[in-house]
């Protein structure tokens, strides 16, 4: 069945749609959840996330580079919710970040959950600019469940964000595996696209998440299907089937950041540097 980027419902496509959902980020004509920010040349962030509570640092590092059409990768449908209302849960898109150490939450999905998050603020230090001040909000009662199972993992501290940096092409589903004779047998465990925005990025600080409990390799080249607690996904390059028509939503970026406090001159001063930093860890 065909699907459409404009509205997130299936049974036509986004040349079609009647109905364009108006994006809150810059007004455009497509979901909020599929907003991509102005590429910048070889951008690159880099820093460091510091709790005070718990007196160590974290590092937040994504791919820079801009996704190929052709790839899928660590990406799961999952209900997230909070512990205090486990009833009320939304269904969004989890992307799975070897390569951080931190976990975020997108500011849409976030405004859905009934709790109140910690107010905070991050520095981001970015090639074209630097020691720039973003505020956020972090929560620590957050947990999610795979997309056809009842059983809950807890997130770590999760920092919002504006977006997830995700790419819609970059979704396995049934379909990806049905193409490969070595991963016809998970066909059936793979879910097709859903109707959700990208919500989560969970780092390797939630190792539960991304730990394998399966795996289905191919020969050179081919993609391989990973499993986690949270489903199964298929990672590396494939035969895309995807229309021409379809939208890219997401560019990867390095994040470093500083979790900042207030003085009393209310001037922002990181609560901890890297030095003082207990548990710092060193590039």
């Amino acid at each position: 069945m065909v699907f459409c980027y404009g509205c997130l419902k299936r049974g036509h496509r986004s040349k079609d749609c009647q109905k364009r959902a108006t994006c809150s980020k810059c007004e455009g004509k497509h979901p909020s959840s599929l907003h991509k920010d102005k590429p910048v040349a070889n951008q690159q962030i880099s820093g460091t996330v510091t709790e005070e509570s718990t007196n160590r640092a974290v590092d937040t590092d994504n791919s820079g580079v801009v996704p190929s059409p052709e790839m899928t990768s660590m990406i799961v449908p999952v209900w997230v919710s909070t512990q205090e209302l486990p009833s009320e849960e939304f269904l969004t898109y989890a992307l799975l970040d070897s390569q951080s150490d931190s976990t975020f939450i997108s500011e849409e999905l976030a405004g859905k959950l009934k709790a109140r998050p910690v107010k905070t603020a991050l520095r981001l230090t970015t090639m074209t600019s630097e020691r720039k001040i973003v505020q956020c909000g972090k929560y620590n009662t957050l947990q999610i469940r795979r997309f056809d199972d009842e059983r809950h993992i807890k997130l770590p501290t999760t920092f919002t964000r504006q977006i997830i940096p995700a790419h819609i092409s970059h979704v396995a589903t049934s379909e990806t595996a049905r193409r490969y004779s070595h991963l016809k047998p998970i066909t059936n465990f793979v879910p097709p696209l859903q109707e959700c925005g990208f919500g989560l990025l969970i780092g390797y600080n939630c190792s539960e998440a991304l730990a394998p409990i399966n795996f289905v390799n191919g020969g050179d080249g081919q993609p391989y299907a990973i499993e986690t607690k949270l489903g199964w996904s298929i990672v590396g390059t494939h035969r895309s089937k995807r229309s021409e028509e379809e939208d890219e939503i997401g560019l990867s970026h390095r994040i470093v950041t500083s979790e900042l406090c207030m003085d009393h001159n209310n001037f922002e001063t990181p609560l901890f540097t890297k030095n003082q930093s207990k548990g710092a860890r060193a590039r």
